[in-house]
Parts: structure tokens; sequence; C-alpha cells
């Protein structure tokens, strides 16, 4: 926080974006306007000057607004003061409220370039100290003027993550400074956007509290939101609070009716007060399209995001972000299920964490069947089951796919058993000794729909492979009619329709076994425990559905 020490990965980053490939152009394109955010401290005062030159030669308008670390209040004065400078050099400060020369600074700055024309740099500053860490920063001090940047349809604050909460007399001081203004001007009807830097490192119930204020309480028909925050990968086990990410998107109230749609690199999610669309990944990237304020049939997405790039480790762009969301958001129930801290022991015992990682292996790997078919048949049972499953569906589904989940991926680590490679087999395993197909079905469905389901399968004759299907069905068990193959009418023959005991069954052989019979080993002490109670409970029903 401290440090004036150069960013060298961000500036990379930067880089790319703004000169070399310039894919910025490729996140906004046909030389539209853009507006740019990178997180609190991000930079470092010494970056500056490349930076410039960078945004100084790039062909379309753009405004960059960025976190720089600490500087002392005389280094904020030499730089507003420097001259000769092409950039033209302002601060939000006035010479009333100027800085201290022997105190230090949390601010950022704000480039405003239009081609041909003119390029300006404002610094603003941070107007409250974050309580836990950055109130102890020795001569810290904050500033007192908030910055707004006027366009012709468009006003914009620039705002620095613990500003956002920071609380005056019981009421949000940025909310309420912006509110104040927009009172002042009442013949003003631009759009707000407030811009938030952010360098937050953990969810949290007040920031979630704060977003929504923000939208709210200033004007609930003009105010979006956007923050930006560095990648440090925050996850939740619970869904309400795992839906945040890590805050990184876009955020209105919830009355202005935005269409929820899903995309590829953002994840919309509601709460009682707002709409959101926010970055799917908790990975570095960079990603960008157009923000919406007002809505129609035509013209429903908060933040239509459809192209960005992952953030390599060096700080380059490389690939795209998030081309298979449903399996990066399996992925990320696999870790929700196994990491935070607050998951009792209860729920991951050794053996449910050793079989969520052969699952994960799996999925991380290019073997089949794909992320998107093992999804399909942990859930619906088949890989053509209509509706096909999409990522934004998955936590709906929380409850199927933690037992199912635990379930499929001890039975994966069974001896003899391995994923099935067949396009077209009809569970996701193979016990390859006994060429038996397994399959582990967790269905939302009554247990009715399940077994009537398995008997529409029995008549797929030409499929030979045997077939045992671990499932488990939600809500009351229905009661499952009992088939009987005896002859109610004894007084007649057997009509010759009927098959003697010495041909062959024209069904196709299944047997449906309860999940618990899978689930009730991962409660064993340990892994090996586990799988030899596994082994046995599977070579069992083997020769059980051999019979058949």
């Amino acid at each position: 926080m401290t440090s004036q020490a150069p960013r060298p990965e961000v500036l990379v980053t930067l880089m790319d974006l703004l000169a070399g490939d310039r894919k910025l152009g490729e996140l906004v394109t046909a030389g539209r306007p853009a507006v740019v955010l990178f997180p609190e401290l991000a930079l470092a005062p010494r970056d500056w000057q490349q930076v410039d030159e960078a945004i100084r030669s790039y062909p379309a308008p753009v405004i960059l607004i960025c976190g720089f670390g600490v500087m002392t209040g005389a280094e904020l004065l030499s730089w507003v003061a420097e001259v000769p400078s092409v950039t033209i050099r302002d601060a939000v400060w006035t010479p009333e409220t100027a800085p201290a020369a022997g105190r230090i600074y949390n601010g950022g700055w704000c480039w405003i370039h239009q081609p041909a024309q003119f390029t300006s740099c404002i610094a603003f500053q941070k107007l409250s100290a974050e309580q836990r860490g950055e109130i102890r920063i020795e001569s810290l001090d904050t500033g007192r003027n908030l910055l707004r940047i006027e366009l012709n349809d468009l006003a914009i604050y620039p705002v620095i993550c613990s500003d956002f909460f920071a609380l005056v007399s019981g009421e949000r001081l940025i909310a309420r400074k912006i509110k104040d203004h927009l009172a002042a001007n009442g013949s003003d009807s631009r759009k707000i956007l407030v811009a938030g830097l952010l360098a937050q490192h953990k969810g949290h119930i007040e920031w979630r509290t704060a977003i929504s204020d923000m939208v709210r309480f200033i004007d609930m028909d003009r105010v979006n939101v956007c923050l930006s925050n560095w990648a440090f990968d925050i996850l939740h086990s619970e869904e309400p609070e795992d839906c945040w990410r890590d805050y990184s998107g876009v955020y209105l109230a919830r009355e202005r009716k935005a269409g929820l749609i899903e995309m590829n690199a953002v994840r919309p999610f509601q709460t009682d007060t707002i709409d959101a669309s926010v970055s799917r990944l908790t990975d570095a990237c960079v990603m960008g399209g157009p923000v919406r304020w007002s809505f129609s049939t035509i013209a429903k997405h908060i933040w239509s995001v459809t192209h960005g790039y992952l953030i390599a480790s060096d700080g380059r762009l490389s690939a795209p972000c998030c081309s298979d969301p449903a399996k990066y958001e399996f992925l990320r129930l696999i870790r929700r299920l196994s990491e935070p801290a607050t998951i009792p022991a209860t729920a991951k015992t050794p053996p449910m964490l050793a079989g969520l990682r052969s699952l994960r292996d799996h999925l991380i790997s290019t073997m089949k069947p794909r992320p998107n078919e093992v999804l399909q048949l942990l859930l619906l049972g088949r890989r053509d089951a209509q509706p096909v499953l999409t990522a934004d569906q998955l936590p709906k589904f929380w409850a199927e796919l933690d037992q199912g989940s635990k379930a499929l991926g001890i039975l994966s680590m069974a001896a003899g058993v391995a994923w099935q490679q067949a396009s077209e087999g009809s569970g996701q395993l193979l016990h390859a000794n006994d060429n038996v197909e397994l399959l582990v079905w967790r269905s939302q469905d009554f247990a009715l729909v399940v077994w009537r389901a398995i008997e529409r399968w029995r008549e797929e004759v030409h499929l030979t492979t045997p077939l045992i299907v671990f499932a488990k069905a939600t809500g009351t068990a229905a009661n499952v009619p009992s088939i009987s193959r005896r002859r109610t009418d004894v007084a007649s023959s057997p009509p010759s329709s009927m098959r003697s005991a010495a041909e062959p069954q024209n069904k196709r052989r299944i047997l449906l076994v309860d999940m618990d019979n899978l689930s009730v080993h991962l409660h064993e002490a340990d892994v090996p425990s586990c799988l030899r109670a596994v082994n046995a409970t599977l070579a069992a029903k083997t020769a059980e559905v051999k019979t058949q």
C-alpha cells in the first residue's frame, strides 16, 4: 500500500490495451469512446509518464481512471505544477483544500483523451481511510473534494474503495455528496456513473449493503455503479455471498427492470434491491462492453460483455476469458464444496475431498465425457435431456450437485472404473473389467419420475451394455409400483408372444440402486476404508445386474 515501486505487470497490461496491438480496440470497437477502470493502488507515481505517453497516442477517445500508490502532498503539488507538460495537468482540490506537503495521500489519476484535440490528467484523493490497515499508516491524510467528470450525457464520479461505505452523521459520505450536487443542479439530467476502484480482499455484508445504498439513495433511475477490484479470488460456499464474486461489475436499482441474461464472461444476479452483472471469473482478467442505463424489449442487458482476456502472471493479455462458463461454474462449485473454512468437518471428510479432487482432475483434462455432459448426466440422467443446462442454472441445483458430485467423485476412484469415453455412453463411468456402465444421477424429480424414466430406458434394446444407475430423488419418496410378471388368468395356456426361459430377454439390463449406497461410505474415517467399501458395493451390484 505504501510502496512507490513501479508496477511492471500492471504496466504490461495497460500497454497491451493502449499500445502495440491495442487490444482495447477489440473490447471497445469502431473508435467508440471507452471508459477504462483499474483498481485502487494499480499504479505507482513513477509509472505516470509511460502511461501518459500511451494514452496520448491512442487513436480513439478514452477515459482511464486508476488508483496510484501513496504520494506525499509535496509530490502531488509538484506533479500538478510541472511545466512544460504536453498533457494538461489538474487536481480536484482547491487552494483551501490542497494537500499538506508533509502528509501522504492515497489517490488516483483520471486521464481524459480526445485524439487530435487534447489530453488531460486530473489527480484526486481518497476521502476516508480504511479502518483496519490503512488507518495505521503514519502521516496518512485524506482529501475533501469529490471529483466529477462531466460529459455531454454522463457524469462520472471516481470513488476509491472504503469511501463507498464511509459514514458521516449516519449517512454514506459519497452518496450524500453526489445527491447534494444533483439537488443543487436540478436541470442537470445526465446519467450518473459511480466508478469504484477497489482493493478488497474478502467478501463482507458491509460492502453489499454499501453498493445497494449507492444505487438507491442517490437516484434509482440515473445511477449505475461500476466496480473494478484486484483479482483476490473471493470464494464463498453459500450462493447469496458467492454470486457477488470479487465485486467487479455493474450494479443498478432493481426497479429499473433490467434483463438478466447469461453471457460467458459475466454473470447476472439479483437481490431484493439490485440487479447486477459481474465478472464471472475471480482470476485476473480484463473485459469490456456497453453499459446500459435504460431498458426495453430490444435493449435488455446491463453490461454486454462478449469479449475479454485473461491476464498472465507477467501482465500480458492472453487467451479469451471464460470460453466455457458451465465448466468454470462446475469447477468453482467443487472448490466451494471443499475450500471455505466455514464448511463443517462432516461435509468435507477425507473421502469426500478425495472424490471431489478426482472429479476436478477429470473436468480440467481433455478427456471425455466433457464437463457439460457430466452435468447433464448427473442432474438430468441423459446426455440428450432437454433443456440443456446452462452455467447460471447451476445454483438452482446446489443440493443435488453437492450430493451427486461427491458420490460420482468417489465412484470414479473405485477399482477398475474409468471415465466413459464413448460419445453415446449412458453413464459418466465404465466398470471396464466387467463392461458395465455406471451412472450417478441426483435428480430434482420425485422417485416415481426417476423410476418411469428408467423403465423407458429398458426398452432401448439396441443398447446391450448393462447399466447400473446410482440415483437419488428429491422430496418425499414416491411409491414406486412393484412389477409382477405373474399371470392373473391361469385358465388358458400362455400366449405365444411370451418368451421361454431359454430365450434372450427383450429389455436392456438396468439396475436401479439408491445413491445412498455410495454416499454412506463417504463418512468412513479414511480414503482406503471408503474405497474398500465402495469396491464391495460395486462388485455386488455388478453381479446383480448381470443376472437380470
